[in-house]
């Protein structure tokens, strides 16, 4: 009788190999077809085999469980204050994150590396994601007063130079009146009258994009 062994669970990665007694008076038939005595498993699956000598066929089965990876985003940038939550998705198992967490998910909102390790007495199932905080532009002013007193004269955005930051203005009519590729806080509204504008920034690197109104008032 051929013997499979017992239904298993193995690692990503991991190679199962059985073998068969090999001698002249057996045949055996794989599932797929193939009638060797030696069988390499790297997938999931059931397999079975059939065993004929003479005139008797014997057949055992195998059901093969491969553990899936624990998957977090890749490593990331955040703009100060903004948080980010892990959810690694790996149900049936218990959790334990480099915090101490044993939560489902993590939320960070911090710089630093941050890995979570799944509960499995059979795997090392880990992953690790670095997590940068950056100060990202803020206090976008929705006035400034291009009137040539020296006060106020420019749309200037805190710390919008510490990143390339693209920059587009729009009028009401969504014509685009001012494009910068990198933008460093030069734009004085030149030759546009009084009114509201609409602006739109776009950093690659961070993948952000940030939106929203401006008022020149002369």
């Amino acid at each position: 009788m051929p013997n499979l062994g017992v239904d298993t669970t193995l690692c990503l990665g991991q190679v199962l190999t059985i073998q068969l007694p090999d001698n002249s008076q057996t045949r055996y038939l794989w599932q797929d077809g193939s009638t060797s005595s030696i069988r390499t498993i790297t997938q999931a699956g059931t397999y079975f085999v059939t065993a004929t000598t003479g005139v008797y066929s014997v057949t055992d089965t195998l059901h093969v469980r491969i553990l899936p990876p624990v998957v977090l985003p890749q490593d990331t940038t955040l703009c100060r204050g903004e948080k980010l939550t892990l959810i690694p998705n790996y149900p049936g198992h218990a959790l334990h994150w480099s915090t101490g967490s044993t939560d489902s998910t993590l939320t960070v909102s911090q710089a630093g590396q941050y890995w979570v390790k799944v509960d499995s007495h059979t795997c090392p199932i880990a992953d690790t994601i670095n997590v940068q905080v950056i100060d990202c532009p803020d206090n976008v002013p929705n006035i400034f007063t291009p009137n040539g007193d020296g006060i106020n004269e420019t749309f200037i955005i805190d710390n919008i130079e510490l990143r390339p930051w693209q920059l587009a203005i729009y009028n009401r009519w969504g014509a685009r009146v001012f494009e910068s590729e990198s933008y460093h806080n030069q734009w004085c509204g030149e030759g546009l009258p009084t009114g509201v504008y609409y602006y739109e920034l776009f950093c690659q690197p961070l993948r952000r994009r940030l939106k929203g109104w401006v008022q020149i008032l002369r």
